[in-house]
């Protein structure tokens, strides 16, 4: 089953998979496994094979599980992985619900003093959808995850998750029962794209209001006079203002939408483009080129972050934000918002 069929499935928790992907984050645990052994020196000949990793999912072989479960707690012990955990990883792989992979996402987190307070309210959203999930399956399904045991099971996702009315007027026009979500045919590609949306930004567009209000809460302690001193901020907000938009055509995308607020609104002064890009860090490499090709580079660069085609680096943002708004205290709030803008 896709992601797009399985997101409207798992309406409480997203597919872990389709947000990992948006920042290129390995989502299957033989990859996550790679990654580890590529980037931190983890000896990949201490675990189980790939195709071992993927049959103990599949809750296949006890012993192969316990040499995995040695392997992964000898180099984060600080986990402690328990044996439930695993126990409900190898139950819930492969079903419709996610939130074992969102548990491992939380698990493998560094300290909240390394992330920041700003993103403690997302991070208490996820928890909150993970304990809405098990709420949603034990309706569902409470003798198995593979038994669904409700007559229509729309009438208790409807309690999850907030549809808008024609939605929930489409949803009756087509459906009697749950299944029929994924019967071909059964569903117009219009209204199943409409339902897909629905889904997927009840989930986003809470989530980036959680990150929001705790970058707001720690800009507020920090900087007294705050919405004095950013007005727009308290009209707008700052999710607002990088949502897609259509300004006369093409679409008006969230990573140009954050760079307007970066070159004006939280400067106080409207600059070009041309000026804006002028403060764009350069690599000591290109510090030896003349003036007028580095200008063309950086106006080149800049271009290719308004339309998408590639992002900066963090470190590259962050002394960008230093030329910006310099010895500013709302810099790593301005840091998370711009990853934000990055998700297409």
């Amino acid at each position: 089953m896709g992601n797009n069929k399985r997101w409207m499935f798992s309406a409480v928790l997203p597919p872990a998979d389709a947000i990992f992907e948006l920042f290129d984050f390995p989502s299957s645990l033989t990859g996550i496994l790679r990654y580890a052994e590529k980037e931190y020196g983890w000896d990949r000949s201490r675990r189980p094979s790939d195709n071992t990793v993927s049959s103990i999912l599949k809750g296949e072989g006890v012993r192969s599980q316990d040499k995995l479960q040695r392997y992964l707690q000898a180099y984060m012990p600080e986990l402690s992985v328990s044996e439930d955990a695993v126990d409900e990883y190898v139950e819930l792989y492969g079903s419709v619900f996610q939130r074992h992979k969102w548990k491992s996402f939380l698990q493998g987190l560094p300290d909240i003093d390394v992330l920041g307070q700003e993103v403690a309210p997302c991070l208490q959203f996820i928890r909150d959808r993970i304990l809405s999930e098990e709420e949603f399956q034990h309706e569902l399904c409470p003798d198995g995850i593979r038994e669904l045991s409700v007559d229509n099971p729309l009438s208790v996702l409807c309690q999850y998750v907030e549809f808008p009315l024609r939605w929930l007027e489409a949803l009756s026009r087509h459906f009697g029962d749950f299944q029929s979500l994924v019967a071909p045919g059964e569903m117009e590609r219009a209204d199943f794209l409409d339902f897909r949306l629905c889904l997927e930004l009840d989930f986003i567009l809470k989530a980036l209001a959680a990150i929001e209000k705790g970058i707001f809460e720690q800009w507020e302690r920090v900087e007294p006079g705050l919405y004095a001193r950013f007005p727009f901020l308290e009209s707008d907000g700052l999710i607002k203002p990088i949502l897609p938009t259509s300004i006369c055509d093409p679409l008006h995308g969230p990573y140009s939408a954050f760079l307007d607020l970066l070159s004006s609104r939280f400067t106080g002064e409207s600059c070009r483009n041309e000026s804006f890009s002028r403060s764009i860090p350069v690599s000591d490499e290109d510090h030896g080129r003349d003036r007028e090709s580095l200008r063309d580079t950086q106006k080149d660069l800049l271009k290719k972050w308004r339309k998408g085609i590639s992002y900066p680096y963090f470190d590259v943002m962050s002394d960008l934000l230093d030329r910006r708004i310099p010895r500013s205290r709302l810099k790593w709030g301005v840091q998370i918002i711009e990853r934000c803008a990055t998700g297409p």
